[in-house]
């Protein structure tokens, strides 16, 4: 995973929300975890949570299947797996 430093602060607001709204936020706000180009967006991004998914993520936030998924299941993580600021009480 390529990594890189990018001030977040300095961008504008409608920018910095892309941020806030769809990177895995990681070492109390200190890293996110997302596409170099949000133009390269994939599908693991719009997941639903669940206690009980049905896909997974690894340390690399590389997403998979964790059971057998039914053509138009909705695809759901867990995630406070993946995500230290996910809220523990959700169901």
């Amino acid at each position: 995973m390529k990594r890189s430093v990018l001030m977040l602060n300095d961008l504008p607001k409608e920018i910095r929300r892309l941020y806030d709204d769809f990177c895995i936020i990681k070492d109390r706000g200190e890293m996110y975890g997302c596409p170099e180009n949000f133009n390269l967006m994939t599908v693991a991004w719009y997941l639903n949570h669940s206690k009980n998914p049905n896909v997974g993520c690894d340390k690399d936030y590389i997403f998979s299947a964790l059971k057998d998924i039914k053509k138009g299941e909705e695809l759901t993580a867990d995630y406070n797996t993946y995500n230290e600021f996910a809220d523990p009480n959700w169901v």
